[in-house]
């Protein structure tokens, strides 16, 4: 037996929620473009505002014909796609898009049109007392959510703990392996440097020197250029580390956070913040 879609909020507890305080709705529905196999949310571009969404392209969506794509590629901007959506699809002017997130596929579209397509509001954002949106929100049925409980509205309850473990383990292998080569590498240099210096040692052993004076050379000279080499690589990855970090957040490989997003829900749920 199919699942029913459970009906959005009514409108007395959208009225009534309104009169605390500022509100912004969520309409979330299936959209999908034509051109790319991934499966994708619809919201209004309001939306956005509640999750870690930034534009990398273009602008936001000012006319019903335009749409902004969540992790699409900047090419996309300015040129006509097709979506299909449960209400009817059509052709849509590629306004912007925005960094990819990891919890879901966005096309955000004018208030206006998110409405059309998506009468039914899947969550609202109140700013109102937490008291007072309560008592409004208790003439109908919802649920709301507030302070660290906000959790349970994202798509991705754990707030990244996946992709945080997955990092931390990405992490970790990158430091094996690169200590490990590093260590062998030395190990390997050194042995081959020391081996062409067999007659220079040789010589410092005629004239005099200890075999402990000879070990001192060779590790202090060992010692400068390590220190020098470490000094020159914490420089170049203090500087890269930021271009890094940016490339893994475009990426969709993300740190946990804790992000403020109404999007993908699927039952009546009334937000406070």
């Amino acid at each position: 037996m199919p699942v029913q879609r459970p009906g959005g909020l009514s409108a007395e507890v959208l009225a009534r929620v309104a009169t605390t305080g500022g509100t912004v709705v969520d309409r979330s529905f299936p959209a999908h473009l034509v051109e790319s196999p991934v499966a994708r949310t619809g919201h209004a571009w309001s939306a956005a505002a509640f999750g870690p969404y930034r534009l990398v392209a273009g602008r936001a969506p000012a006319a019903d014909g335009e749409i902004v794509i969540g992790g699409g590629d900047p090419a996309l901007v300015g040129r006509p796609v097709d979506v299909t959506i449960d209400a009817g699809g059509g052709s849509y002017t590629v306004a912007g898009v925005t960094a990819a997130v990891w919890f879901e596929h966005a096309i955000f579209f004018t208030e206006a049109t998110a409405a059309r397509l998506c009468p039914d509001v899947n969550a609202l954002v109140a700013y109102g007392p937490a008291h007072s949106v309560r008592r409004a929100a208790s003439t109908g049925p919802a649920r709301v959510l507030i302070g660290n409980a906000r959790r349970a509205a994202d798509p991705d309850p754990s707030g990244g703990r996946d992709q945080l473990s997955d990092a931390q383990a990405m992490a970790a292998t990158s430091f094996i392996l690169g200590g490990s080569l590093a260590v062998f590498v030395m190990i390997a240099t050194f042995s081959f440097i020391t081996e062409q210096r067999r007659r220079e040692l040789a010589l410092l052993r005629t004239v005099g020197a200890t075999p402990r004076q000879v070990r001192r050379i060779v590790l202090t000279e060992a010692a400068i250029v390590g220190v020098a080499a470490s000094a020159v690589g914490g420089a170049v990855g203090t500087l890269g580390v930021s271009s890094l970090n940016t490339w893994m957040v475009d990426h969709a490989a993300r740190r946990a956070v804790t992000i403020s997003a109404a999007c993908g829900i699927r039952w009546p749920l009334t937000w406070a913040r």
